[in-house]
C-alpha cells in the first residue's frame, strides 16, 4: 500500500473511533491534525523517489485540499464553541451529530466548491445554536440537507435575491418574472439571462423562490421580497449570519 494510502486509511480509522465516541472535544482535536498527515505523505513519496511522487500526486492534491477543508471546519468550531455560538456539547444531539458526519463525509468525498461549502457550514451551526428549540433545531435540519443539493450558481443567485430584497429593489406583489430574471443577472454581473432561467426551476422546486405564473417569457411572478420565500429568506439569513460571524476570525 503506498503512503499517501496508508496515513488516509489511519485518518480513517481515527475518524470512526472518534464518531463512536460522539465527543466534542475528541472531533474538535480530530480535525486539527490533518496538516501533519499531509507533511508525512508528502515525505513518503518524495522518499519513493520521482515515481512515487508522479503517482501519488493527483491524490496528495486532492488528500491536501480535503485536509484543509476539514482543519479550516475544526478551527470554527472551535471558535463558535469558545464564543459561545454553540454548545459544547452538540455532538449529543441527534441533529448536531448527524449533520458532523454528513458534512464531514461531503468534505471527505467531494470536496465542495467555497459557496456551497459556505452553506452547509453556515446551517451546521445553525442547528448547533445555543438555546434552540427543537423545532428550530429540526427546520435547521432541513435547511442543511437542503443546502447539500445546492450548486455554487443557485447559491449566488440566493444571494443576488436577498441583496437586491434589502434594498427594496422589486415590488411587492405581483411583477414580469423577465424583469426579476434581467436584474439578478445583472447584480451578479454577468448579465446572462438564461443562466438565471436555467437554475431557476431548481430553486421553485425546493421552494426557496416564488413561482412562475406559466413557463416561458411573459409569466408572472411575486417579487415580495425579491421573490424569496419564508424558506428562502431563513436560508439566506443563516448564511448572513454565519459570514458575520466567520468574518471575525483571524484564521
Amino acid at each position: 500500500m503506498a503512503n499517501d494510502d496508508t496515513f488516509i486509511l489511519q485518518k480513517k480509522e481515527d475518524l470512526e473511533l472518534t464518531l463512536r465516541t460522539q465527543n466534542a472535544d475528541a472531533l474538535s482535536e480530530f480535525l486539527d491534525k490533518p496538516a501533519m498527515h499531509i507533511a508525512e505523505t508528502v515525505t513518503g513519496a518524495l522518499a519513493e523517489g520521482m515515481k512515487g511522487v508522479a503517482a501519488s500526486a493527483g491524490r496528495l492534491v486532492q488528500g491536501a485540499l480535503k485536509f484543509q477543508l476539514l482543519t479550516q471546519f475544526g478551527r470554527e468550531i472551535n471558535y463558535f464553541r469558545e464564543r459561545g455560538k454553540i454548545r459544547n456539547d452538540f455532538a449529543k444531539d441527534k441533529y448536531g451529530f448527524q449533520s458532523w458526519v454528513e458534512l464531514i463525509s461531503i468534505i471527505d468525498s467531494e470536496a465542495p466548491d467555497e459557496d456551497r461549502l459556505k452553506a452547509m457550514k453556515a446551517t451546521f451551526f445553525a442547528i448547533n445554536q445555543i438555546n434552540q428549540s427543537d423545532g428550530e433545531k429540526i427546520a435547521a435540519y432541513q435547511l442543511f440537507r437542503i443546502a447539500k443539493r445546492l450548486t455554487s450558481g443557485q447559491i449566488l443567485i440566493l444571494k443576488a435575491a436577498y441583496e437586491l430584497s434589502e434594498g427594496n429593489t422589486f415590488p411587492r406583489g405581483a411583477m414580469n418574472t423577465d424583469v426579476w430574471l434581467r436584474k439578478i443577472a445583472e447584480h451578479l454581473g454577468h448579465g446572462l439571462v438564461s443562466l438565471i432561467e436555467h437554475e431557476d426551476k431548481a430553486l421553485t422546486d425546493y421552494h426557496l423562490l416564488n413561482r412562475r405564473s406559466v413557463d416561458g417569457p411573459g409569466s408572472g411572478t411575486d417579487g415580495t421580497n425579491a421573490r424569496l420565500t419564508d424558506l428562502g429568506l431563513k436560508l439566506c439569513g443563516i448564511i448572513d449570519d454565519y459570514e458575520e460571524t466567520r468574518n471575525d476570525m483571524s484564521v
